[in-house]
Parts: structure tokens; sequence; C-alpha cells
């Protein structure tokens, strides 16, 4: 008996599976939360920068109020933007003033007929 060999227990290094699925499980909620956060912080700025034009046009709507009883001619409508908002992209097409998001139409003989704005 004094040759035989003492059996040295076996310690197990190797990570238990189911830490792996965690460790797995975790980075990809981790991931998914990135995701979303990013997702809305894009989403709330769109919805800024949508608000403030709309604002924008409003306050033109607002300030063209008096002059759009009378009836405005295209060009008259042209001039009076261009004096509120002297670095603003204006188009003038053959029947339409285009600021903005508004759109004002006009008839053959020049007189505004509609507004439009795409709320």
């Amino acid at each position: 008996m004094a040759n035989t060999p003492v059996p040295t227990p076996t310690i197990h290094v190797g990570v238990n599976p189911l830490w792996r699925i965690a460790a797995l499980l975790l980075v990809v909620v981790c991931a998914g939360l990135v995701v979303v956060m990013f997702n809305q912080s894009i989403t709330l700025t769109y919805m800024q920068v949508g608000y403030e034009d709309t604002k924008r046009d409003l306050e033109v709507l607002r300030n063209l109020a008096p002059q759009l009883k009378t009836g405005l001619t295209q060009k008259d409508l042209f001039v009076i933007l261009r004096k509120q908002n002297p670095s603003g992209f204006i188009v003038q097409n053959e029947n339409t003033v285009s600021f903005g998001q508004l759109r004002f139409v006009f008839d053959k003989s020049g007189q505004l007929t509609e507004v439009h704005h795409p709320l």
C-alpha cells in the first residue's frame, strides 16, 4: 500500500454555459438600448426642426394677414416676403410663390386664391 498513488481532486476551471448565455444576452440588450436611445434622439431632433419650421411659417402668415384681406397679387406677395425675409429662400413660379413649407397659389389674373401648408 505504500506505493499506491493518492488521487488528486479535479478542479474544473471552465465557464458555465449559462454564464456565456447571460453575458451574450446582456451585450444584446445593451446594444438594443443604445440603438433605441439614438433613434429617440434623432426623432426628437426632427420633431423640433418640424416644430420650428411650422412656427416660422405661422409667423409669416400672421404678418401677412392684414395684407391678405385686401387681396394680394403675386408680385406684391413676393415683395412683402422679401422685405420680411431678406435672406429667405423664396421660389416664384408661373402661378405660385413658395416660402418654407408655405405655397401661395394665384389665378391667371395674379390674385391669391389658395395657401397650402403640409399640416
